[in-house]
């Protein structure tokens, strides 16, 4: 089954920002990684989410292959600009 990253970022750095986009991208191409969407458009129906900023969504060929992308050496500066720079949630899970 497929695995995938759910954030919802909200940037309080725009240099940050651009920063964490060249970082990010030759990380998922070693994991399989895809964005699958990253938008701004998002409606919340239900329950108490408060969304800000971006949602992004992106696919890994398995579950352990997300954990592994989230761990990995390659991901740690782009995942500290991130922290640094931007208010954020994310979670990892499996599905198809």
């Amino acid at each position: 089954m497929a695995g995938y990253v759910l954030a919802d970022v909200e940037w309080t750095d725009e240099a940050g920002r651009q920063r964490y986009r060249e970082l990010l991208s030759p990380t998922l191409a070693r994991y399989g990684g895809e964005f699958i969407v990253a938008t701004t458009q998002v409606d919340v129906e239900e329950g108490d989410w408060q969304h800000a900023g971006i949602l992004v969504m992106i696919r890994f060929p398995t579950v352990d292959g997300a954990r592994a992308w989230y761990a990995s050496e390659e991901y740690q500066p782009a995942r500290r600009v991130r922290r640094e720079s931007s208010r954020s949630r994310l979670m990892i899970f499996e599905g198809d």
